[in-house]
């Protein structure tokens, strides 16, 4: 069984940007987007590939959004309760 995290993301006031990028496929985060969210140069960031469009966030900040998806679920407790029951039925 696969467990997946859903995170709900809210997009307020978003603000367009032109951004190239070069042969290598990278690209330059413009400085105000930088402070603004408080990115630092070397900070890993992570990049979310949806049907239509990408966008890129923290790492910190992608870690933060998973916890609070689980903060009122215990995803072990339920596993353990599922492994608990499929040994009590084999048995």
């Amino acid at each position: 069984m696969l467990y997946f995290c859903w995170v709900e993301i809210r997009l307020n006031n978003p603000v367009a940007r032109l951004v190239a990028p070069n042969d290598s496929g990278e690209f330059v985060i413009p400085d105000e987007v930088l402070q603004r969210h408080g990115l630092e140069s070397g900070m890993p960031l992570v990049s979310l590939d949806f049907d239509e469009a990408f966008m890129v966030m923290s790492a910190d900040r992608v870690v933060e959004l998973i916890r609070a998806s689980f903060r009122d679920q215990d995803p072990v407790g339920a596993l353990l309760a599922e492994r608990r029951e499929e040994v009590r039925t084999s048995s």
